[in-house]
């Protein structure tokens, strides 16, 4: 018996120092995984679809639906980044021109008048260091500067004849010195630690991208064999592990099908209210809403109301106002309302806990918590059902 109770105990030890061993090589690329097991959960009814129709070619099926899946996601991000960047380098290039005909007190002349005193107090504290030559904000009067130059400047006027030759050379022979001096230097080590972290970054995200696409043809060309290898190595009955994988799937689905419903809805909402404004690039504005919908920890009422606010600082007040009150209340509210309502179904539980357990899956794991929030949920309960058929019922 003692060495039946010692055997358990290493066999546990074991497991423990395998899960641990597990958890630290899928740490690293935990997010594209699980954003990988999610795609493939939603696509996989596209896939055995597409294979049947191929002749039961599982491996071609799952390369053509996840290309046709990097080029739906990555090719409308690569266009607007293009015209992002085109639109950007312009704007730089208006904003260098202005600053070098009226220095940084030129751009605001465009702004509200309730709204100039602010914007030249944030000028005057831009650092000096990362402006074009000269566009410095001037921190004296004039009168203070005629103030220097008479104190400067002798007294009796046939001294001043008189070393006027000589005043006019000393001057051309300091101010080259005084205009070199005073020139700020520019941070080179803070520019070349910015574009090393900036291409850290990138890097790290083209890896994470890597990941996840080929994650993803692997989970559909393989998927109907890993789940089969994952129920047959869970220590559960077929049928308490048929019952476990079926609904997390069906979660997984419904919680995808009422992120895009929500996007597409608040993405509706917001094409209304540019409308209304009529706003110009439309089609650039909705594609932007559309994306920043899809992603909860921004929402589409965010660029709403930063169009809002841009359109305001233009001069339009009114419709701005409008905007930014457009994105607050119809906007934001719809993708509140609507991912409950289209998941409460499919958990079968009240639409108030299915949102909190999307709020508390966003603060713990980021975006993907509105996915994760809903799945660990419907684990919770699957396990409490596994629990009670099996007899586990208080007395």
């Amino acid at each position: 018996m003692a060495k039946s109770h010692a055997t358990t105990a290493f066999i546990l030890i074991l497991a423990t120092l395998a899960t641990i061993l597990v958890v630290m090589v899928i740490a690293p690329f935990a997010g594209p995984l699980f954003a990988a097991a999610l795609l493939a959960g939603v696509l996989y009814p596209a896939q055995r679809w597409t294979s049947t129709k191929l002749g039961d070619r599982p491996g071609l099926a799952a390369g053509l639906i996840t290309t046709l899946a990097v080029v739906t996601v990555l090719g409308p991000l690569a266009l607007l980044g293009i015209r992002g960047t085109q639109q950007l380098a312009e704007g730089t290039r208006i904003v260098r021109s202005k600053i070098d005909e009226g220095g940084l007190e030129s751009l605001i002349t465009g702004l509200p008048e309730a709204l100039q005193p602010s914007a030249l107090e944030l000028i005057r504290h831009v650092p000096e260091s990362i402006l074009p030559r000269g566009a410095a904000p001037a921190e004296s009067s004039g009168a203070d500067a005629q103030s220097e130059r008479s104190r400067d400047r002798p007294a009796d006027p046939q001294q001043r004849s008189a070393d006027g030759s000589d005043d006019a050379e000393g001057k051309d022979r300091e101010e080259p010195q005084v205009a070199e001096k005073d020139a700020p230097a520019p941070d080179l080590g803070e520019l070349a630690s910015w574009v090393g972290t900036a291409v850290q970054r990138a890097f790290e995200f083209l890896i994470d991208v890597g990941v996840l696409v080929m994650a993803l043809f692997f989970l559909l060309a393989q998927g109907r064999h890993l789940v089969h290898w994952a129920v047959a190595t869970m220590p559960l009955t077929e049928e308490q592990s048929n019952e476990l994988v079926s609904r997390l799937r069906d979660v997984n689905r419904a919680v995808f099908a009422a992120t895009l419903g929500a996007a597409l809805a608040q993405t509706a909402i917001a094409a209304v209210g540019y409308l209304i404004v009529g706003l110009p690039l439309l089609p650039a504005a909705l594609l932007v809403t559309l994306i920043a919908a899809l992603v909860p920890v921004v929402g589409g009422a965010t660029i709403v109301v930063t169009i809002g606010i841009i359109v305001w600082m233009s001069g339009d007040m009114g419709y701005g106002l409008f905007l930014i009150v457009w994105g607050l209340l119809p906007v934001a509210l719809s993708d509140n309302l609507i991912k409950p309502l289209m998941t409460e179904s499919s958990l079968r539980l009240p639409g108030s806990v299915i949102f909190f357990a999307m709020l508390g899956g966003i603060t713990i794991f980021g975006p993907m918590g509105v996915v994760t929030g809903p799945l660990v949920l419907a684990f919770f309960v699957t396990m409490l059902n596994l629990m009670r058929k099996e007899g586990w019922t208080r007395a």
